[in-house]
């Protein structure tokens, strides 16, 4: 083999190494940090009847919360065995209909534990098909994550009116500007109109709801 070859074969090892790197990297770069998981709906099975969820046992608390991704926990404290399913109409005469596409079905031990992973947003009636109804149902409200289509206007100063566009804004708890927040002036869950607090900087929009948070992909300027 001449020193010409060789040096090819070198000069063509090195490029392949350079390219592989470049593609980890920009994998990486593209997947990004994954998000924490939502907080569960951490739910406790006892004896005896509740305000308006039983009357013989007790989800507690019988009106839970979580978003999309996140877990309904359920711990069995009431030395009986239970599940934790979803209403039917004619399983749970006169309860409300459930507007998630989730369905599930957990058994609990007589001190067990159960979860279920909701994948779909709604309300979500459920009961004990142990029991029944009427001894014992819940409801768990699971918020749908926010997506920002758009903002507008794309720069202006301290007290400017900013609306933002998209889906699921609703149920807000905070809009930032590049970590700044904003004073919200009119809510839905579609449209948020937001004012640029004092002292903000140049950087992205934030959007915190009980579902989650989504940021714009461009910065609003501060001028």
């Amino acid at each position: 083999m001449t020193r010409t070859t060789m040096r090819r074969r070198v000069s063509y090892r090195r490029a392949v190494a350079v390219a592989a790197c470049v593609a980890v990297a920009g994998f990486a770069a593209s997947a990004g940090v994954a998000s924490a998981a939502p907080a569960p709906a951490k739910i406790t099975v006892t004896f005896g009847s509740c305000s308006g969820g039983g009357s013989e046992f007790c989800f507690n608390p019988e009106s839970a919360f979580t978003a999309v991704g996140g877990q309904a926990m359920w711990t069995n404290q009431s030395g009986v065995g239970h599940t934790a399913t979803s209403c039917t109409s004619s399983a749970c005469p006169g309860a409300p209909a459930s507007t998630g596409t989730n369905t599930f079905n957990v058994t609990l031990s007589g001190s067990g534990t159960g979860s279920f992973t909701f994948s779909g947003g709604g309300i979500y009636y459920y009961y004990c098909t142990i029991h029944g109804y009427a001894a014992m149902h819940g409801k768990i409200t699971v918020f749908n994550p926010p997506r920002i289509s758009g903002f507008t206007p794309k720069s202006g100063a301290p007290g400017t009116t900013v609306t933002i566009t998209g889906t699921h804004l609703d149920h807000l708890i905070k809009v930032t500007f590049n970590g700044s927040k904003g004073s919200v002036v009119t809510d839905s869950q579609t449209k948020i109109t937001v004012k640029v607090p004092t002292g903000a900087t140049t950087g992205r929009i934030a959007v915190v709801t009980r579902g989650g948070t989504s940021t714009t992909s461009t910065n609003f300027t501060v001028t």
